[in-house]
């Protein structure tokens, strides 16, 4: 029944990393992140999956301060997964290491900041993983008017122009929103 809806977005923002090795163990990491919802089964979900922008040659402490969000229905999730990789010009990018955010840690923690330790996959037995990456997370429940606002964002499209501008500033004013502050 889709007025038994419930929308909300998740956040989570990738603070830095700390003690982050190349896997080649010579070159200096140009690291960035892949960030996956997870199902409840904890199988990644392909079309809910965002990447950070890539820190180039910062030494094995880089900083993101970058923020990424999911929009998520009924909280159907299990957590995020979040994966390290090292962006190589001449190759194919070097995993890293990866580790899970519970959905229960994003639902408690209120955005505080904690430390998770990078992990090997089942099949990268054979290398060395090292690093540990600081973030912050947490759900973000949508009233009313702004999920009603965010349905006619995504109906329009980002393509919108000059007409469909008009009608999302009246709608957003006949739900008593400010349109400066939702768009």
């Amino acid at each position: 029944m889709a007025g038994n809806r419930t929308e909300e977005t998740v956040v989570v923002t990738v603070i830095c990393a700390e003690n982050i090795s190349a896997r080649s163990g010579v070159a200096i990491p140009n690291v960035f992140f892949r960030l996956w919802l997870l199902d409840p089964a904890g199988k990644k979900l392909p079309k809910l999956k965002c990447r950070t922008a890539c820190v180039q040659n910062n030494l094995i402490n880089p900083v993101w301060n970058e923020r990424v969000e999911f929009t998520v229905t009924n909280r159907e999730f299990s957590g995020v997964c979040v994966e390290c990789w090292d962006r190589s010009a001449l190759s194919k990018d070097d995993f890293l290491g990866r580790f899970t955010v519970d959905a229960a840690f994003l639902a408690t923690s209120n955005g505080a900041e904690q430390w998770f330790e990078l992990r090997a996959r089942k099949q990268d037995t054979s290398c060395c993983i090292s690093g540990r990456v600081r973030l912050s997370g947490r759900i973000e429940s949508l009233d009313a008017g702004q999920e009603a606002a965010s349905r006619a964002l995504s109906e329009i499209g980002e393509d919108a122009d000059a007409t469909h501008s008009g009608r999302v500033t009246s709608l957003l004013k006949s739900l008593d929103l400010d349109p400066k502050t939702v768009v």
